[in-house]
């Protein structure tokens, strides 16, 4: 005999494996803090390596007038101006990367408690099932 209950339980937790990408399960296995360091870290290279891009086309865009007044700069003003840039860059990038993985992370956690709560149901379903049985 199908029962109704049953098949909508069972409808939504395969609707969650069906449709749910990697972060959900992802923010299951970690701690907020660990997951949250953990994409900073890879925020980390990738905020790098775009500053770096964002640099070399700057550099090929004014190549020209580079070159023109390449005897009369002053190296340690550009190197100091370059420094600072990045951190600013980095450090507003990671405090984007922050935000944004919090949001993540606390939505994550909704979806993952929704998908237990079906699991927990469907679990009592099939224990008063099988004591009917006995």
């Amino acid at each position: 005999m199908v029962r109704e209950d049953r098949v909508i339980e069972l409808t939504a937790v395969a609707l969650f494996d069906e449709n749910e990408k990697s972060d959900t399960r992802k923010a299951g296995k970690y701690y907020r803090k660990d997951y949250i360091s953990g994409e900073m870290l890879k925020s980390f290279f990738a905020g790098t390596f775009a500053y770096i891009l964002i640099l070399a086309l700057f550099v090929l865009n004014t190549a020209n007038s580079l070159l023109e007044q390449l005897n009369t700069m002053d190296y340690q003003e550009i190197a100091v101006y370059m420094c600072v840039s990045y951190i600013a860059f980095i450090v507003l990038y990671l405090l984007a990367t922050y935000l944004i993985y919090q949001v993540r992370y606390a939505e994550n956690k909704k979806r993952l408690k929704k998908y237990t709560t079906h699991l927990k149901r469907l679990e009592k379903m099939y224990v008063r099932e099988e004591k009917l049985k006995i």
